[in-house]
């Protein structure tokens, strides 16, 4: 989600929003509930019993099927809670990306590149009880290995 969310600022030339920083992801989620492995939306519906609705891959489609999953997992008694978070060094690595790509980094990204760990590590630094929990979130829910896609 980070990189995705860190392409489109920069393609607008927009400030990285803080909201952005942190997510919850329904696919870890979902995994992490039903203690399996990590599955494709698709696989998830099925396990739900769902059928797919509409075109794989539509944004709209995709995200009604995902919310009909988070309804489910709600349901059966899922809490959610967040479970990724963007740090400085990945954000930071995300700009070398773009930059290897053929890409420029505009104004505040540019600035983010020279000194990613400064401008969002100072902020990491000063972790409230949140953030710890967070961090020990993420350490607990972490990935179940790579999408399973058949």
């Amino acid at each position: 989600m980070s990189r995705f969310m860190f392409l489109q600022c920069q393609m607008d030339a927009i400030k990285l929003p803080k909201w952005a920083r942190s997510w919850i992801n329904i696919r870890k989620s979902f995994s992490n509930f039903y203690d399996s492995k990590r599955l494709s939306l698709k696989k998830m519906l099925d396990h739900a019993g769902f059928a797919f609705e509409g075109s794989p891959h539509s944004g709209i489609d995709d995200s009604i099927n995902i919310a009909r999953l988070v309804v489910r997992l709600l349901e059966d008694g899922c809490k959610f809670i967040v479970n990724e978070r963007i740090f400085s060094g990945k954000l930071n690595a995300n700009i070398q990306a773009f930059k290897r790509s053929g890409h420029t980094v505009k104004g505040e990204f540019e600035s983010l590149s020279r000194a990613a760990a400064e401008a969002l590590g100072s902020e990491d630094d000063e972790t409230s009880s949140d953030d710890q929990e967070i961090d020990a979130i993420t350490e607990v829910d972490g990935d179940k290995g790579p999408v399973e896609d058949v």
